[in-house]
C-alpha cells in the first residue's frame, strides 16, 4: 500500500467513526463520563473545601487534626473514582499507586506517610480540578442539548398559538445561577446563559433548521468523544503520580 493509499484509508476511517458516532454505544458512555464530570466536582469540591476549612481552622482543637487526615484521604478516594471511572466508561489502562503504608501498618504509620506522600496531594489538585471542568462541561452539555432538541424538534411546535422559534435574551434562559452557600463561604457558579432571537414561520423553514439540529447533532456526539477522549487521557498521564485509596 502506497502512502497515498494509506492517508486515504485514513480519512475514510475517521470520517467513517465520525459518521458513526450516534451508533457507537461507546458515545454514549462518553456522554455519561463527561455528565458526571459534574456532580462529581461538586461533591469534590464541597467535601474538600470544607474539611479542610474546618480542620485547618480548628487545628488546636481535637478534631482540627482528625478532619485534616480525612481531606487528604478523601483526596485518594477520588482520585480512586477518577481512575476507576476512565477505566470502566472509556476503557483506558491505568496505572497509579497506593503508597508505600496500608491500614495493617497500624495508624499512625498510614497517616505519616498519607500526608508526606507527594502522590496525595496530586490527587488532591486533581480533585479541585474537576470541579472546574464540570461545571465547564455541564454549561457547554446543556447548551448543546437544548440548541439540538429545540432545532430538530422544531416541525412539531413551530406554528403553535403563542411559540415563538427562537432562543431570545427575553424569555429563554438557558443555564441557570447556580449558587452554594456554606456558614464560610458563597459561591456562584454560572450567571444564565443567553442567546440571540431568530424566528420561522413555514413549514420548510422548520425542516430546514431541523436539518440544521441533526448536523449539531452529529458535530457534538463527536465532540463528546474528542472531549472524553481528551479527559481520559489526561487522567492516565496522572495516575501514575497520584495516590489512591486501597483498603488493603
Amino acid at each position: 500500500m502506497t502512502q497515498t493509499e494509506s492517508r486515504a484509508l485514513d480519512v475514510s476511517t475517521v470520517v467513517s467513526q465520525a459518521v458513526g458516532a450516534p451508533f457507537h454505544a461507546q458515545t454514549y458512555k462518553n456522554f455519561l463520563y463527561l455528565l458526571a464530570a459534574f456532580p462529581l466536582g461538586i461533591l469534590y469540591f464541597v467535601t474538600l473545601i470544607s474539611t479542610g476549612a474546618i480542620g485547618g481552622a480548628s487545628i488546636l482543637l481535637l478534631f482540627g487534626a482528625p478532619l485534616l487526615v480525612a481531606t487528604l484521604l478523601l483526596g485518594t478516594v477520588f482520585m480512586r473514582i477518577e481512575t476507576e471511572s476512565a477505566r470502566r466508561l472509556l476503557g483506558f489502562e491505568l496505572t497509579h499507586r497506593t503508597g508505600e503504608a496500608t491500614l495493617d501498618d497500624g495508624i499512625v504509620p498510614y497517616v505519616k506517610d498519607l500526608a508526606t506522600d507527594y502522590g496525595t496531594y496530586v490527587s488532591l489538585v486533581v480533585a479541585c480540578a474537576k470541579f472546574w471542568v464540570g461545571v465547564g462541561l455541564f454549561a457547554a452539555l446543556t447548551t448543546w442539548v437544548t440548541l439540538v432538541a429545540s432545532f430538530i424538534l422544531l416541525p412539531l411546535y413551530y406554528d403553535m398559538p403563542g411559540v415563538t422559534f427562537g432562543i431570545t435574551a427575553d424569555n429563554v434562559q438557558v443555564l441557570p445561577e447556580i449558587r452554594f452557600t456554606q456558614d464560610l463561604w458563597t459561591f456562584t457558579i454560572a450567571e444564565p446563559v443567553h442567546l440571540v432571537t431568530g424566528e420561522v414561520t413555514s413549514f420548510q423553514g422548520a425542516l430546514l433548521v431541523s436539518v440544521v439540529g441533526v448536523v449539531l447533532l452529529f458535530v457534538g456526539l463527536n465532540l463528546v468523544n474528542a472531549s472524553a477522549w481528551l479527559l481520559g487521557y489526561a487522567t492516565k498521564q496522572v495516575a501514575p503520580h497520584a495516590r489512591v485509596f486501597s483498603r488493603e
